[in-house]
């Protein structure tokens, strides 16, 4: 039987090139810059001499076309072909030369075959040992090339594209959507891009741009690391992925709030990878701050999982940033975050930043025992499996567990696994209770998955939300169908409270607040699945103020268990008498669980504050966001600065600071804003595992928790 080929459709095509670029001048340019400075640091490298080297760009505005010309190694006609005849390989020379930045020698062909898409011409010349040779490109129904040796007089070529020995001359169209700055920005625009700091800074590099007839020396020295003040130096930071290790170093130093600069992370041969503030971009102080993540290694790490057997894409498709989503990123943040955030505010204090305490105010600590207490109602518990979960179940379809006890009045989401061999995607599976079905709400009513779903080649995890409504006297069946497929889970609702721990252990709440020389106690659940009776877990409680900790072993005994599966110990905690912060780790089996307590003043203690939300603050800070949770502290930070709330509300600067005082107006606008920012932290909590969730159901869902909580607040 005869095969069609199959292509993708023209819509397809745009929205993937469109992905990769959007409509960013600055990512389109940087891509053949950093080809041109990879080209001189291989040149460097073989000759070890260093002299300035130029880059030169002439922007064509009128025509939309940008010209851009090195002094380098050039390439023949056998090279060009070699690169360019298949997309995505490795071509930067990256494995046999630190120094280049181009990953994967990709990022010139996606520019060119852009503007091909675009019907602009594209193409480059390139001279190497007095051999000059073209490449065009072209991309009709699909992506082609054409290299052809150039037989010209070899001194015209050089003339006709201003290479004066050997280098590359390229040319490429800017498509209408890509913004091209403006003539009176283009210099400080491409200058302040994160990706050609260090290219724009290095002496042996002369960039110039012509916009137009408007010569431009590019020099983005200003953005690099103030030496004269260093928050923090050389800070040794061990990163883990897999089985691997990376030392990282990393240096913080202050700049003003208007500068762009963020934290740069780059490897030990000043390739850079991102600019980020690990998710604390809008935490209070965070503008005031830059720096420098060095990751030695991070390269080559880069590079094994791209060309492993089952590559892995840990940068984002445009090779602007890490990909958020991924786990090495997810782990990072927090490796680092957590880190960033103790510089941040040391420096607060420091420069003297105001910060007014609101649970000092009676009307919002009131607020925050409601809202805990709406929330601690609703808190998603999530019920897994008794394995991992690493392979997909022989059987086509099956819950996490075959009966299960969950709590009158509360929510919990149970995983399904599915077997993609089995159940096709476009296919719904139902979900029924076959008896008491008045005794629980399932709002999961029908289960699907998409490709992004699939883990571990065949298996699928979803979670199906259900809640109990009434004390079952017999247990309720809850029954997921495919077709012929079926699986069944009993379901009990009791009384008593019951967390089914992630993992198998795990604090809850993982935060407190106490006063100093006080004993708190922290509660620890445990699953016999993960952690048999008998077990020994060994407590750790790491106090600022000492450097060696004793552990105790504490044994889990079948008086702590609260079903026949799921247990609760007590681990107490005294604090000494002064201020401080208390790191509490339990750990057993290969698993760990960690509690943190913050030592405050007793007039900071509020009982009923525990929750969703423990503080409320209202800070003054130069960036534009309204407000902020900090969900390590359970803080949520009120920008008092922003336009928003300085209008509603007026200035607020001039109120007192340990007892501020709000009228009705300022009042209600607090409330609302407090139920805004609760009901999302809530919702992000929820579907944190549920990639299904529209943006419309999700928003839907945050505006009606926030008018619950809102209403609750004015009653």
């Amino acid at each position: 039987m005869a095969r069609t080929p199959v292509t993708d459709a023209s819509r397809k095509v745009k929205r993937d090139i469109g992905k990769v670029f959007g409509d960013n001048f600055l990512k389109i340019i940087t891509e053949v810059i950093l080809n041109a400075d990879d080209s001189y640091n291989r040149l460097e490298q073989d000759t070890r001499r260093t002299q300035a080297r130029r880059i030169l760009m002439r922007l064509h505005r009128k025509r939309r076309v940008m010209e851009i010309i090195d002094q380098a190694e050039g390439m023949s006609d056998l090279k060009l072909q070699s690169i360019f005849s298949q997309y995505g390989g490795d071509y930067s020379g990256g494995e046999s030369n630190k120094a280049v930045r181009g990953l994967f020698g990709q990022g010139a062909s996606d520019v060119m075959f852009l503007s091909a898409f675009h019907k602009f011409p594209a193409y480059m010349v390139s001279i190497c040992n007095n051999q000059a040779a073209r490449i065009d490109f072209y991309f009709d129904d699909k992506k082609e090339i054409s290299v052809n040796a150039l037989t010209d007089d070899i001194d015209h070529l050089r003339q006709k594209y201003s290479i004066k020995e050997s280098g590359t001359y390229v040319s490429f169209g800017l498509p209408k959507h890509v913004k091209i700055p403006k003539r009176k920005v283009i210099k400080a625009e491409i200058e302040a891009f994160y990706m050609l700091r260090y290219i724009l800074s290095n002496p042996y590099r002369d960039v110039i741009l012509y916009d137009d007839e408007i010569k431009h020396t590019l020099d983005s020295s200003r953005y690099l690391m103030n030496s004269q003040n260093v928050l923090l130096k050389n800070k040794r930071i061990q990163l883990k992925f897999d089985d691997q290790k990376l030392q990282a170093v990393l240096n913080i130093y202050e700049k003003k709030p208007e500068m762009p600069q963020k934290i740069i992370i780059r490897d030990e041969n000043y390739v850079v990878f991102d600019e980020t503030l690990f998710n604390l971009e809008h935490t209070h102080g965070a503008s005031y701050i830059a720096g420098e993540l060095v990751i030695h290694g991070i390269s080559d790490l880069l590079r094994d999982k791209l060309n492993a057997k089952e590559p892995e894409e840990i940068l984002r498709d445009s090779r602007d940033g890490f990909d958020r989503r991924h786990r090495y990123t997810k782990y990072m943040n927090k490796r680092v975050g957590h880190i960033l955030n103790t510089v941040i505010e040391a420096f607060n204090i420091e420069r003297e930043s105001v910060t007014y305490t609101l649970n000092n105010n009676k009307k919002l600590i009131d607020a925050l025992k409601k809202i805990n207490s709406y929330f601690n109602e609703l808190k998603l518990s999530r019920i897994g499996g008794l394995d991992t979960g690493t392979s997909a179940p022989s059987e086509g379809l099956r819950f996490a567990r075959n009966e299960i006890n969950i709590t009158r009045r509360k929510t919990y989401a149970l995983q399904l696994f599915i077997n993609t061999d089995d159940i096709d995607q476009d296919t719904p599976i139902e979900l029924t209770i076959k008896s008491n079905n008045d005794k629980i709400a399932v709002e999961t009513l029908t289960v699907m998955y998409t490709e992004d779903d699939i883990k571990h080649e065949n298996l699928v995890i979803k979670y199906v939300i259900i809640k109990g409504l009434k004390i079952t006297e017999e247990p309720a069946l809850l029954t997921a169908t495919y077709q012929a497929l079926s699986t069944s889970v009993l379901i009990n609702v009791v009384t008593e409270k019951i967390i089914y721990p992630n993992n198998g252990l795990e604090f809850i709440p993982k935060r407190k607040y106490i006063a100093p020389s006080k004993t708190v106690t922290l509660n620890l659940w445990f699953d016999t699945a993960f952690v048999p009776l008998q077990s020994e877990i060994k407590i750790t409680r790491e106090y600022e103020s000492q450097l060696f900790n004793e552990p105790e072993i504490l044994i889990v005994e079948e008086t702590s268990l609260v079903t026949d599966t799921i247990g609760v110990m007590r681990v107490t905690v005294t604090t000494h008498d002064y201020l401080e912060k208390i790191v509490i780790e339990a750990s057993t089996n290969n698993l760990n669980s960690e509690a943190i307590i913050y030592v405050q003043e007793a007039k900071d203690q509020e009982e009923g504050a525990d929750g969703l939300l423990s503080q409320l603050e209202l800070v003054f800070d130069p960036g534009n966001w309204q407000a902020n949770m900090i969900e390590e502290r359970g803080t949520l930070q009120i920008n008092g600065s922003h336009i928003i709330n300085k209008t509603i509300m007026g200035k607020l600067g001039k109120k007192h600071q340990e007892q501020p005082e709000f009228d009705g107006k300022q009042l209600q606008y607090l409330y609302e804003l407090i139920a805004f920012e609760s009901a999302k932290l809530y919702v992000k909590d929820k579907y944190k595992n549920d990639t299904d969730k529209e943006f419309n159901e999700l928003s839907n869902e945050i505006q009606e928790h926030k008018t619950y909580v809102y209403q609750g607040l004015i009653e």
